[in-house]
């Protein structure tokens, strides 16, 4: 254990110093963030899309395509043009947003493939709790934005956490390995000059 008391050799344990970065991105993108928003962000970057995995493939694939349906609208904050928002650096935990890979013209059957064929992550609940308790302790290390919630307050549930009603409007999926990215294919765009002649 370190000082702190807080194990780092759990299966799924993130580095400390990466989750700041993160949760101050997260600050900085989303005004409304409260408790809830940045606990998600803590469970997604040690427990990764594995809640996910767990969901019947034909369940999942029809929850990702009506999202996809309407990612264009959904993501309105200041991520909407974000695609790949990284949770964990050394373990390549990331939040892929539908939006910006819909308006890149990203095709969806390779993006189903890419979140829902993805391996576990297999992170632990104890490398979870030992990393929300560093958070909730890190005191003058919290992004600004952060000190002012009741991280110590905050009940975490029992199951998957959701974000708040002032975290906004959001449409992502959660990669336990970004380099997934790379299977998703995409439209290739008309040439400027073969939709002048038209």
């Amino acid at each position: 254990m370190d000082g702190g008391g807080v194990r780092g050799d759990l299966p799924g344990m993130v580095d400390f110093g990466w989750t700041m970065k993160a949760l101050a991105l997260e600050a900085a993108m989303r005004p409304g963030l409260q408790a809830c928003d940045a606990y998600k962000l803590v469970y997604q970057a040690v427990l990764g899309a594995d809640h996910l995995l767990a969901v019947p493939r034909s369940k999942a694939e029809a929850y990702l395509a009506a999202e996809w349906e309407t990612a264009l609208t959904t993501d309105t904050s200041g991520q909407a043009g974000i695609p790949i928002q990284v949770l964990d650096p050394m373990h390549g935990v990331a939040r892929l947003h539908l939006g910006p890979f819909r308006r890149m013209g990203a095709e969806l059957d390779s993006m189903i493939e890419a979140v829902l064929g993805q391996p576990a992550r297999a992170g632990s609940p104890d490398a979870l709790a030992s990393l929300w308790e560093k958070v909730v302790s890190a005191g003058d290390l919290l992004p600004p934005a952060l000190r002012s919630l009741d991280l110590e307050g905050y009940r975490v549930p029992e199951g998957l956490p959701h974000h708040s009603a002032t975290y906004g409007p959001v449409s992502y999926r959660v990669l336990n390995d970004w380099s997934r990215v790379s299977m998703i294919r995409f439209r290739r765009p008309q040439s400027i000059s073969a939709t002048a002649d038209r």
